[in-house]
């Protein structure tokens, strides 16, 4: 994958006339590093990408090692901060007067995106001050191009972090009993995910009237009952074969469903499926959305006052990743679908004081239609 990732950046930078593309990390912030060489890194790193030669990853010497075995970059490593900048300048010194630059900020606060501003002010104005003849650009449109449509590689990993998360969705009835609080659920599914990856977000787990909210955050003083929704949004985020996120939500029911629920649940399973039938390339995103909220009213829901959030997201390394939302109300939901784009569909009816129900499948689009990633139950699970 990583031969791959970088052959297809080395490609964009070339077509989008760019001279090289610097990544500049701290701790926590190893996201686009992540995605190139699908290792992560605990400290400072700096990796330098130009159209023609192989990356160049400057490293401490402390997690130099990590990267070693990565065919097809060159690998620096440094004991201190003054040693660092001294090689960051030897490294820019290979770059003309007025060769274009990208960095991975944004400089228009009102457009701020966190997805591509992952470099701090202070970083980029040292960088300016040290190089005046270089052009530094936002990697913004870059990144774009980039992250929206996956690899092979990236999509194989998405099936298998789905994969992992539906071994779990699908044990819920064995692990889960009434008694247990909204954080001693959180906690086994937790523990099962660290096994394989790690909680791609913070898992949600709605008991009852907490269902009825989409981010609830699980508390230790719900405790599941007898006849209540409970509603679990997970995933897990890997790094082998590729970096890559799951999202998927089910929801349950303990004892005997009322019509109530059944009919919610009926509803939104049916939006669900027949947005997925619909997404092929070529479309606008937001044709989905129209396709869950018509389903929903057709089952005698409000939809405007019951359905209270977007149909879906594109998913990648983050969650929330880059490309169109699948919302009427979302500037980017007018783009439209291509193939190996890799999307959540997730429809949801939240009724105040008795819980919501959500569903939530990961697609791809491919060439003439989609795939699917994964699956909800067609009937409401009971717990006994």
């Amino acid at each position: 994958m990583t031969a791959e990732r970088i052959k297809h950046s080395q490609e964009l930078l070339k077509e989008m006339n760019y001279d090289g593309w610097v990544i500049l990390t701290n701790h926590g912030q190893d996201l686009h590093a992540l995605l190139l060489l699908g290792k992560k890194n605990p400290g400072r790193l700096s990796v330098i990408v130009t159209p023609n030669e192989n990356p160049h990853i400057i490293v401490s010497q402390m997690e130099a090692p990590i990267f070693e075995d990565i065919i097809g970059i060159e690998v620096s490593s440094y004991s201190d901060t003054k040693q660092l900048v001294e090689q960051i300048k030897n490294e820019f010194s290979q770059f003309s007067d007025n060769s274009k630059i990208i960095l991975d900020y944004v400089d228009d606060p009102l457009g701020r995106d966190d997805t591509f501003d992952l470099m701090t002010y202070g970083e980029v104005t040292k960088l300016k001050t040290m190089f005046p003849e270089i052009n530094f650009e936002p990697a913004a449109p870059f990144l774009k191009k980039l992250r929206t449509k996956k690899t092979e590689a990236e999509i194989k990993a998405h099936e298998i972090a789905c994969k992992y998360t539906l071994e779990i969705l699908e044990d819920v009835p064995n692990f889960v009993s009434v008694g247990m609080s909204e954080r001693d659920i959180l906690s086994e599914i937790d523990c099962r995910s660290k096994k394989v990856g790690e909680s791609a977000f913070d898992t949600i787990v709605g008991i009852g009237p907490d269902a009825a909210s989409p981010h609830h955050v699980p508390s230790s003083f719900e405790k599941l009952g007898n006849d209540e929704l409970l509603l679990i949004d997970m995933g897990i985020f890997i790094t082998d074969p590729s970096p890559a996120s799951s999202d998927q939500t089910w929801t349950f029911y303990t004892g005997r469903p009322t019509e109530q629920a059944l009919r919610m649940y009926e509803a939104v399973y049916e939006a669900k499926e027949r947005a997925i039938k619909a997404a092929k390339p070529g479309i606008p995103a937001y044709t989905l959305d129209e396709i869950t909220r018509a389903t929903i009213e057709e089952f005698g829901f409000d939809e405007k006052k019951l359905f209270i959030h977007a149909t879906g997201h594109p998913l990648g390394i983050e969650v929330h990743d880059v490309g169109p939302i699948i919302s009427k109300k979302s500037p980017h939901s007018e783009q439209l679908l291509e193939p190996n784009m890799v999307l959540t569909v997730e429809p949801g009816l939240y009724i105040k004081d008795l819980g919501g129900v959500r569903l939530e499948d990961d697609i791809v689009i491919t060439k003439t239609g989609c795939k699917r990633l994964s699956y909800t139950p067609p009937e409401l699970i009971q717990i006994r």
